[in-house]
């Protein structure tokens, strides 16, 4: 993996831990995949991310 350095609010980072806590994840970065990956399936799913795809490889 490639690891990757993000800046959160507090209030972020203390809802995370809660999320941690109560043993919906292990750790923060599985939290932080997950969350990840979530959001790229929404992308996915709406169609946006092809348009991006499609939208690049037009201007190569």
């Amino acid at each position: 993996m490639i690891p990757v350095q993000v800046r959160v609010t507090k209030k972020l980072m203390e809802l995370l831990d809660r999320l941690i806590e109560s043993g919906a994840y292990s750790n923060r970065s599985e939290a932080i995949r997950d969350s990840i990956r979530k959001n790229i399936d929404h992308f996915h799913a709406t169609g946006f991310i092809e348009k991006v795809v499609e939208k690049t490889e037009q201007d190569e």
